[in-house]
């Protein structure tokens, strides 16, 4: 297979320091079917990156074609339409020496069905098995809740983490798109896996590219020669490379070019407003086609997204300085970072209403998320958001960019509730609806697949409207221009399951050796617990609610400190209250050394 790229835009080699692609696990057929045309079709149970194992008989020079889907179409045949120009095909040549074992060794599939013809028996479930693959991230994070759904959304959530990084960050795993995509975050990964050295190694990578000026690469490596402008992910990975790994190397690395990229915004848009196009909020509710669904509304204008990530980057550039001792950067980006605020509610905000420009979902999460609108300001955002979700019907407007966002934004403006409900509302689009389709990881859309009749009826309609739309088909599957079942873009919201749901949290100023526990039993969740691997140790807790008091069990491990957070008035460790907890608001807040406590707050 050839491989494409430019030898004049990548730098000298060096090594690579991330963990090698290897075997996470094996699994085993849970069941055979036979279909019309006599194929046998073996579902592995959920979709995976990896290589078939088949145990095969046959007489010299027959031939078997093994072809790889992530799902079953209505007639319960594999469904390929979404894998476009890729060919999920395999075909295998039999010796004839008796039972063989066929598995590639050149190439992986994104997968949970293969589909295989050519066989002259009937075989055993126990003939074929699947060896999951990725870069061999340890695990470390565990969430377990009293709500079967969000169990089942964070173990989805770390599949597709999984299965999307491969050597690079891919874009998809199962079609022709398996480039080192930079435009999707990935940071929800170190909630699930160790992948301090794959950000290291992504972030290096992505140095080592040659770029026109001013310009940042969209794939590493950038075999397309797509370029963009600023990169959300040249902030983000050197920070939660230090906040959660202790490892300041890269801010000491990526300095240069984020403090410039910032520098560059300020000098092209002197009034702090970024006047530009681009991604915005990927994938919003005006993508979405469902009957009844608004058509339109959801889309965040572009300046207005834009200069909120103007606001970021200078928020980081500001963090970086104060990390590297730099006091003078640190306090002058501190100031633009405020000045952007500033001007950005100025520019997009009604102080009288509280509405910001379109009153979009998407323009009051990240506005609240980041801090623009705060104090009066973001009560009135947050009330805006909680009736912007209802001309919805408590159901998703947000695009990947924002819903991580939104939903810790209703976590942490007193509408925790509300979250959880948004996220289990078994209308479409939302991820129980996801769930409920029997998805075991996160499709690249929200309508990538929807069963209902009226459905069918709405895309029949769309499609004939929108030239945009390639082709959708009468199964409910989406467009198959860009429908992978198994893609990042929306898992941002496994940083908010651990840490709103779950209430774990890395603290930023002792780089991953002092932690939270916020325990916020509200909404449909009574019970959380939490297992994950910090740098020093293991951390270990659970929280039950039972109304009028709430328990907590924790080990702490050594050379960490746990701040804790619980409702109530006072904090017992059994019988003694302990005297150095602070009450106020209805909550008790204090710090744990290492070592176990069973707590109790009443």
């Amino acid at each position: 297979i050839p491989i494409f790229f430019s030898v004049t835009a990548i730098r000298l080699n060096v090594p690579q320091i991330s963990e090698p692609i290897g075997e996470i696990e094996r699994l085993k057929a849970v069941k055979i079917t036979k279909n019309s045309a006599g194929e046998y079709i073996v579902d592995f149970g959920k979709v995976h990156t990896g290589l078939i194992s088949a145990r095969l008989r046959g007489e010299e020079g027959r031939r078997v074609t093994f072809r790889y889907a992530e799902a079953l179409n209505s007639r319960g045949d594999c469904y390929f339409a979404n894998m476009r120009g890729a060919i999920p095909r395999d075909v295998y040549i039999c010796s004839g020496k008796g039972e063989e074992i066929y598995s590639p060794k050149f190439t992986y599939r994104g997968y949970r069905y293969v589909q295989i013809r050519g066989l002259s028996y009937e075989p055993k479930i126990e003939d074929f098995e699947s060896i999951f693959i990725s870069s061999a991230m340890e695990r470390v994070g565990f969430y377990n809740f009293d709500e079967p759904y969000f169990n089942r959304l964070s173990e989805a959530v770390c599949n597709t983490v999984r299965c999307n990084l491969m050597g690079v960050q891919t874009d998809v795993c199962e079609r022709d798109e398996r480039l080192g995509w930079n435009m999707d975050g990935f940071e929800d990964s170190r909630y699930y896996l160790d992948s301090g050295r794959f950000f290291m190694h992504n972030s290096r990578e992505r140095e080592r590219i040659e770029c026109p000026e001013g310009m940042r690469p969209e794939q590493t490596p950038c075999a397309l020669k797509m370029y963009t402008g600023i990169l959300q992910i040249d902030a983000k990975n050197p920070r939660i490379m230090y906040e959660h790994y202790g490892d300041k190397r890269l801010i000491e690395e990526c300095y240069g070019i984020a403090k410039n990229a910032v520098l560059k915004m300020e000098k092209t848009y002197p009034e702090l407003i970024v006047e530009t196009v681009g991604y915005v909020d990927w994938l919003n509710g005006d993508t979405v086609l469902i009957d009844g669904y608004p058509e339109s509304g959801a889309q965040i204008g572009a300046p207005c997204y834009q200069t909120v990530m103007f606001y970021e980057q200078a928020d980081c550039v500001s963090y970086f300085a104060k990390i590297l001792g730099n006091r003078e950067d640190e306090e002058y980006f501190a100031d633009l970072r405020d000045r952007i605020g500033e001007n950005f509610r100025k520019r997009f905000y009604d102080e009288n209403t509280g509405i910001l420009e379109r009153d979009t979902q998407s323009g009051y999460a990240i506005s609240l998320f980041h801090g623009i609108l705060s104090g009066k300001a973001g009560e009135k955002g947050a009330m805006n958001l909680e009736k912007a979700l209802e001309r919805y019907g408590n159901r998703f407007s947000t695009g990947a960019y924002t819903i991580g966002k939104m939903l810790s934004a209703l976590s942490e403006n007193g509408r925790h509730k509300l979250a959880q409900e948004v996220a289990l509302n078994p209308k479409a689009p939302s991820f129980r609806y996801m769930l409920d389709c029997g998805a075991t990881s996160i499709w690249e859309r929200w309508d990538s697949y929807i069963a209902e009749k009226p459905h069918l009826q709405v895309k029949k309609r769309w499609q004939a409207e929108r030239e945009e739309l390639t082709y959708i088909s009468e199964d409910g599957f989406g467009d198959i221009g860009m429908n992978s079942l198994c893609h990042l873009e929306f898992t941002c919201v496994g940083v908010w399951l651990a840490e709103k749901l779950a209430g774990f949290k890395i603290e930023d100023e002792y780089a991953g050796k002092r932690f939270f526990v916020n325990v916020k039993p509200e909404g449909s969740v009574k019970r959380a617990e939490t297992s994950y691997k910090l740098p020093c140790g293991r951390v270990n807790f659970e929280w039950k609610s039972s109304g009028a008091e709430t328990e907590l069990r924790i080990t702490v491990p050594v050379g960490a400190k746990a701040a804790v957070t619980m409702p109530g008035s006072a904090v017992y460790e059994g019988e003694t209250e302990l005297a150095f907890a602070e009450k106020a608001d209805g909550k008790v807040r204090f710090e744990l050394s290492s070592g176990s406590y069973k707590l109790v707050a009443r």
